[in-house]
């Protein structure tokens, strides 16, 4: 819930692909732990479902969060028969 991340809590990163010529260099946006944070948990999900955060579009003033902090977690108790689900990014 990014009401509950104040600035402070949050921190930039350098993101270097050195395997590129030449070298690309990108930014990101962390967290660190806070007690005061929510987050959400959605265990039931299938593998044909999926999360859009929708931030920031450049054609609307700028409304609610312009960062969501997100993570991935390993389901401990689903047996190990699952299949692995991969990641997807747009930019």
């Amino acid at each position: 819930d990014a009401s509950t991340v104040a600035a402070e809590d949050t921190f930039t990163y350098a993101l270097v692909m050195d395997e590129a010529e030449p070298p690309l260099v990108g930014f990101n946006n962390g967290v660190g732990f806070s007690e005061r944070h929510a987050w959400y948990y959605y265990p039931h999900m299938r593998h044909e479902e999926a999360l859009l955060f929708y931030t920031y579009d450049g054609t609307a003033p700028l409304e609610g969060p312009r960062f969501v902090f997100h993570t991935a977690l390993g389901d401990t108790g689903g047996g190990g028969e699952a299949a692995g689900r991969p990641g997807r990014a747009a930019g």
